[in-house]
């Protein structure tokens, strides 16, 4: 059997990777290592990913346009049950899903030449992390709550705001 050519996008992450070859005797939980060393060669790599909330969608290459909007709706993830009824969604159109923790193999999903793997999921790069020196400040009753940097003391009630660099350009 020959390696087919697929894209994994990643809508969540507004990430497409581009030719990835997958063996059809491969197992889906593969792919991680692929995901993985794509964001670590980025210079952002994944610091928090359970590949029991990580879904692949298989998706040939003439459902990807017709389709387009159903696959990049389900951007944005925070809980669990958000995650599985947007899948629970895409199986009802019929295509067809896995974990990325499983341990299938490919040729059971029909993957063809130009088809796509779509990733679904709740996971963390680097950029997206707390900074290590942060702590969260949660104050009971208070309508403020903000993080405060254990290095230098300093306090700030949005998280955005934070660079960081704040340590730097706070002395």
């Amino acid at each position: 059997m020959l390696d087919v050519r697929s894209t994994i996008n990643i809508p969540q992450k507004n990430t497409i990777i581009p030719n990835v070859y997958v063996h059809p005797s491969s197992k889906i939980s593969t792919l991680k290592t692929d995901i993985e060393e794509y964001f670590l060669k980025a210079g952002n790599p994944i610091q928090d990913l359970d590949t029991k909330k990580v879904f692949l969608a298989f998706v040939p290459p003439e459902k990807k346009i017709t389709n387009h909007k159903l696959l990049n709706e389900g951007a944005v993830f925070t809980k669990e049950d958000e995650l599985r009824s947007y899948i629970d969604k895409l199986e009802s159109q019929g295509f067809l899903t896995r974990s990325l923790s499983s341990e299938d193999l490919f040729i059971k999903y029909d993957l063809r030449q130009n088809g796509a793997i779509y990733v679904y999921g709740i996971f963390i790069l680097k950029d997206e992390a707390q900074p290590e020196c942060l702590t969260y400040k949660y104050q009971v009753g208070k309508i403020c709550n903000y993080f405060s940097c254990k290095e230098c003391g300093f306090n700030c009630k949005v998280y955005l705001c934070l660079p960081l660099s704040h340590c730097l350009w706070k002395r």
